[in-house]
């Protein structure tokens, strides 16, 4: 694997992940194209409208220096 090199300060980064927290444990934080678009339910707001097949992982590289987050949303390979 290739070391990431930060571009501010050219330290070295680290690889990591965003944790999303949510009343049914914790997974990885999500990219999703195109503009957030309420979700609605008897006229009340639920949340955004979200296509499963759409998301893609993110994965994020931290400056061991001086903290600039790096984040990279590759779709994963085809099994």
């Amino acid at each position: 694997m290739t070391v990431q090199k930060c571009a501010d300060c050219d330290s070295e980064m680290e690889l990591g992940f965003l944790p999303d927290l949510s009343h049914g444990g914790v997974h990885q934080t999500k990219w999703h194209k195109g503009e957030a678009e309420d979700s609605r339910f008897l006229g009340r707001k639920t949340g955004v409208k979200v296509d499963q097949r759409e998301l893609v992982p993110i994965t994020a590289y931290r400056c061991s220096n001086c903290g600039l987050l790096k984040f990279y949303a590759n779709a994963p390979a085809e099994e």
